[in-house]
């Protein structure tokens, strides 16, 4: 998995997050989480939480990928996004 396997500079990861979120402000038209004042990481909260993407992982998304990644190690990678702040709490206007 990319974020665990050395090859992702995570400090990297957190300068280009908002110039991702305002190329997909003035682009994206179905990018809910980038718009003002959106709280992405209580989004992502809510995804671990209630495990709303499980069946939907092991059902269809493992079968695409190259490494068979159990859906617990998935998790755990967004725990840790979550927890380093990568993304921001709300997000403002650009």
């Amino acid at each position: 998995m990319i974020w665990n396997s050395g090859k992702l500079k995570k400090d990297l990861m957190q300068e280009i997050v908002p110039d991702v979120i305002k190329d997909r402000q003035l682009f994206g038209k179905r990018n809910l989480s980038c718009q003002p004042e959106a709280a992405p990481n209580e989004i992502l909260k809510e995804i671990v939480e209630q495990k709303v993407y499980e069946e939907d992982y092991n059902d269809v998304t493992s079968k695409f990928i190259y490494k068979s990644v159990d859906y617990n190690t998935c998790i755990e990678s967004l725990k840790e996004i979550i927890d380093l702040n990568i993304i921001p709490n709300h997000i403002k206007k650009y």
